[in-house]
């Protein structure tokens, strides 16, 4: 009987690298507006960039990030630094293929937008907060 050699497996960051670039690709491949949500979506569920996070920057710091974004896209080459404008710490401003940074644009323009329409909506009362009865 033969023995049967499993190969071993592979170490985990790379097996993050090949996912990461199988998302990039399938993502290259999505239409634009398809690519942005599913961009919001992964910084929501794999980055924790959910409404409360987003709340605590009132500043238009989301507006910002996005400008950034599209800015650097609109080079012939990545800048060597975020521009004066970028709100965060200048290692969280990651390089990106144009097609990639407009991407993340336009989903930190989503997320500014969703903040600002909470912000402008009434709070909802607790339940049973009118004190009626059944």
């Amino acid at each position: 009987a033969r023995a049967l050699h499993l190969a071993p497996a592979a170490p985990p960051a790379l097996l993050r690298a090949a996912v990461a670039g199988l998302q990039g690709r399938a993502s290259a491949a999505l239409p634009a507006h398809e690519a942005i949500l599913q961009e919001r979506r992964r910084q929501q569920e794999q980055e924790g960039y959910n409404p409360e996070h987003d709340d605590l920057h009132e500043q238009g710091q989301l507006a910002a990030a996005g400008a950034a974004y599209a800015w650097a896209a609109s080079l012939p080459s990545w800048p060597s630094a975020p521009p004066e404008f970028w709100p965060f710490g200048p290692g969280e401003f990651k390089e990106a293929a144009p097609r990639r940074a407009l991407v993340k644009a336009g989903a930190l323009i989503i997320a500014e937008l969703q903040r600002r329409e909470r912000a402008e909506s009434p709070p909802l009362p607790p339940p049973f907060a009118t004190g009626g009865g059944f």
